[in-house]
């Protein structure tokens, strides 16, 4: 939860305390208020937290910032024979700097970022955890290098001012997030997940420490206590000083941390567990609640349900915007922060959330069909695809035909690929169907975005753990977990993702598909690991929620004030947006067929957010440096 932002100058003067605290004005943490600094020759410091936190420290070698988590902080304290009940992870950093120099990465875990300034070396060190969970953004130029914990600092509250990134742009238009680097701004840089940058002397060294291939092979024979243990761990791990409380959707995935947490705190007589829960009590047949109740009826809950309403769709992006920094593809992020600032009212300041669990334990396990078809195991495939029209409805003669033309070769499965190839023809895209401008139709960057958007479909592989490695390691995740952690930090809280815990995820990626998708169910390693637990409405449901429906609403009843954005012309979106796409959008909304209304709100969403990113990046610019953003 630490914000910060520094600046190495590589000329004689030094930074001035009120550069970097420029810089952090433009993050919107409003309950950090708890400010520390750090000057050292060439290096500015600065760092807000809130008061529970313990980011920063500082003695006589390094000056280090820290935000996130570490996990096993016990057996980390007793290999670095630190005394100190609760040291905090700055200090903790800082200790293991000093075991361990760069090589810091190897030998801590869990969801962090950090900076380290080696005053005798004159060195930084930068280090984001393996899968992106905190950010850390840079830009070096000759003139010296900046670094904060959002890149928004640095593109705001620099003296330079960098110029807008179209591929950036481009790839956020195609609903696709191209690297794990980049920024909406040129020159500024996210570092990767897994990685470190060093500055030394006006040189800088990238290192990529940890990717998926670092996981061992596949697995034969799987533990369902091994995983139940591991997220026992996990979720211990998270409420370890918070009182812990829990977000309730009624899908699988929360309901599997709700009761997990709910069991720990029976344990610990810390009952009833705090959860927070979406309805939609003004349209019954949208609703959850009879999902969330079936798991309050488990017992040992105190619940909060939140009655979600219309939205007004310009403040609301306008103010997430803010928040982000950037345009973003969250949709839902205006339904969840009424959730969020329910919880922020109850005094929590940290939230178990099952995001994750889809990507990583809940998976369909369809690759299980593709893996049956490489082996030509014909009659099993079609068994399973039998068993699995009972659950849903899969098309099975055109999944299996299509398959069987995709696997095998002469004159049937040509045939068979023909038939398909007519069955699935898309319709005729409209010329004006697109929302991005005609002028980059031939751009690099959205060559690039179809292929990331085909290297992300199951046809693409051949394996389970082939698609899952694709889907866990895409610049998309650790762009979510930055969009998440930004929402959450706006009401002072934190929230923690327990699926995605190390050692969960190193289990579980090497689970053959074949517990995930088990006599035609799928999700079944998740159904497997929670046995009795999950109560019977929660075990045999098939379906996740659609908030698209609730978005909707909002868009429609705002509609005439969206219009009047698309007759701004000559607006700089509009060098990026076409327009038209963009008006008929708007009249899309009130069609009768869901599917385009659903395809309009998306074109809305993507064309408003990057509208007010452009008027807040307008306002920001003509502000004197003094301006502090708005909270």
């Amino acid at each position: 939860m630490t914000v910060f932002a520094g600046i190495i100058t590589a000329d004689l003067d030094r930074p001035q305390q009120g550069d970097v605290m420029e810089m952090l004005s433009y993050v919107v943490a409003p309950l950090h208020t708890k400010f520390d600094s750090f000057r050292d020759q060439h290096l500015q410091l600065a760092v807000k937290q809130r008061e529970v936190d313990a980011g920063f420290f500082a003695d006589d070698n390094v000056c280090v910032v820290a935000s996130g988590r570490l996990d096993d902080v016990e057996t980390l304290r007793a290999r670095l024979k630190m005394a100190d009940e609760f040291p905090g992870i700055g200090k903790t950093i800082a200790k293991a700097y000093q075991e361990w120099g760069d090589l810091i990465v190897y030998n801590v875990f869990g969801e962090f970022a950090f900076v380290v300034w080696d005053k005798s070396k004159q060195l930084l060190l930068c280090g984001r955890d393996r899968f992106g969970q905190i950010p850390i953004a840079y830009r070096a130029t000759k003139e010296g290098f900046a670094f904060a914990s959002d890149f928004v600092s640095i593109a705001m509250g620099h003296a330079s001012e960098p110029q807008i990134n179209d591929d950036w742009i481009i790839g956020y238009l195609n609903e696709t997030v191209l690297d794990h680097e980049s920024t909406p701004f040129q020159g500024i840089r996210k570092l990767a997940p897994g990685s470190t940058i060093i500055w030394h002397d006006g040189e800088i060294k990238l290192h990529k420490y940890w990717s998926f291939s670092e996981i061992g092979p596949s697995m034969v024979d799987v533990s369902m206590s091994v995983i139940t243990n591991e997220l026992d761990a996990a979720i211990e791990r998270r409420i370890i000083s918070d009182t812990p409380a829990a977000m309730l959707s009624g899908g699988l995935d929360s309901s599997a941390i709700a009761l997990f947490t709910r069991d720990l705190a029976r344990k610990s007589s810390q009952l009833p567990l705090q959860v927070f829960s979406l309805v939609f009590d003004d349209f019954p047949d949208e609703t959850e609640r009879p999902y969330i109740e079936s798991v309050l009826e488990t017992g040992g809950f105190a619940p909060h349900f939140i009655n979600v309403q219309e939205y007004d769709p310009i403040s609301e992006i306008s103010r997430h915007v803010r928040i982000q920094g950037a345009p973003h593809h969250g949709v839902g992020v205006p339904i969840h922060d009424q959730a969020i600032a329910e919880l922020a009212s109850v005094g929590h300041l940290t939230i178990l959330d099952g995001h994750g669990g889809d990507e990583i334990i809940s998976s369909g396990g369809f690759m299980r069909y593709f893996e049956l078809a490489s082996d030509g195991k014909w009659l099993k495939l079609l068994r399973e695809m039998i068993r699995a029209s009972r659950y849903s409805n899969i098309n099975v003669l055109g999944n299996f035909i299509g398959l069987f033309g995709l696997k095998q070769r002469g004159f049937i499965a040509r045939i068979a690929r023909i038939f398909h190839n007519r069955l699935n023809r898309p319709s005729p895209e409209q010329p004006d169907s697109r929302l991005i401008n005609l002028k980059w139709a031939e751009h690099a960057s959205n060559s690039l975005a179809d292929r990331i958007a085909r290297e992300s479909m199951p046809v693409s592989h051949s394996t389970e753990r082939d698609y899952q490695e694709n889907v866990l390691s895409s610049p998309l995740q650790a762009s979510i977990f930055e969009l998440l952690h930004r929402l959450f930090r706006s009401r002072g809280i934190r929230a923690e993702f327990p699926f995605w815990d190390y050692r969960v995820v190193e289990y579980c990626i090497r689970v053959p598909s074949y517990y995930k998708l088990r006599n035609g169910q799928s999700r079944s390693l998740i159904r497997s690991v929670m046995g009795n637990r999950f109560p019977p409405k929660i075990a045999s449901r098939t379906t996740k929620y659609d908030f698209a429906n609730a978005h909707i609403r909002s868009l429609q009843a705002s509609a005439d004030s969206i219009r009047s954005f698309a007759e701004k012309t000559d607006h700089k979106t509009f060098d990026y947006v076409n327009r038209e796409v963009f008006v008929s959008a708007i009249d899309q909304l009130f069609s009768k067929k869901r599917q385009q209304r659903v395809e309009a709100h998306g074109k809305i969403w993507l064309t408003l957010n990057l509208f007010l990113w452009f008027e807040m990046i307008a306002e920001y610019r003509s502000k004197p440096k003094a301006f502090v953003g708005r909270q």
